[in-house]
């Protein structure tokens, strides 16, 4: 993200990007942001524990927005071709850095989607294990059959299968992740003490995913 928007920087700057365009985009990159509660379903194998995950999770947090903040604004500048291809860090690097660098960023792209996948997959088995007290490894076997299936069936009409399960897999999960934030304030309430920092941390929590549900909602085209 550093090379990429250190890249795009030189080549167009920002200038010609909107305020409002370039705060949509990091609107849209926020959204990211949601995955960022994945390692707290791994924290059992941390050394430390909360002492260790809490500032780990903290400075990631901070370094990977600063990080994206820097890539997307430039981005906003560029054709809106490269803005709008598939993966467009890879179209950026082919276009302004040469077809190497454009495959490491491809090549990084397909890893990290990956092992997203893999996370995301992990942390949902560990969810099912602690919410009925079953073991791990039967509930990954039994998550993984229809997922498996799934993949499957989606090779006969891959786009389609695609742009019919975006929209509502995108709005369920921004609706889960709003139902965690909303009733946050509750459970301070009834197991600690609910203060103003906790309703700031709820707002600021509550609002990128608001915004996901709306962009999932009117979004057309189903990206």
């Amino acid at each position: 993200m550093l090379a990429l928007g250190t890249i795009t920087y030189t080549h167009v700057g920002a200038a010609r990007a909107g305020v409002h365009t370039n705060a949509r985009s990091v609107g849209n990159v926020s959204l990211l942001f949601v995955c960022a509660s994945l390692p707290l379903y791994f924290g059992a194998e941390v050394a430390g524990g909360r002492r260790t995950i809490r500032p780990a999770l903290v400075g990631s947090f901070l370094t990977v927005a600063a990080l994206a903040v820097f890539a997307v604004i430039p981005l906003t500048a560029v054709p809106e071709q490269i803005r709008e291809s598939q993966i467009p860090g890879f179209a950026l690097a082919q276009a302004y850095a040469g077809r190497g660098f454009a495959l490491a960023v491809g090549v990084g792209t397909a890893a990290s989607v990956a092992a997203l996948i893999v996370a995301e997959y992990l942390a949902l088995g560990r969810l099912w294990v602690a919410l009925l007290g079953v073991p791990l490894r039967p509930v990954l076997a039994f998550i993984a059959l229809p997922f498996i299936a799934a993949d499957a069936v989606s090779l006969l009409d891959p786009s389609g299968f695609y742009n019919a399960l975006l929209r509502p897999s995108l709005v369920a999960l921004f609706v889960a992740q709003l139902v965690v934030f909303v009733v946050y304030p509750r459970f301070r309430r009834v197991h600690e003490r609910l203060g103003p920092l906790d309703l700031i941390a709820t707002a600021i929590a509550a609002a990128p995913m608001i915004y996901g549900i709306y962009t999932a909602v009117v979004n057309t085209s189903g990206t």
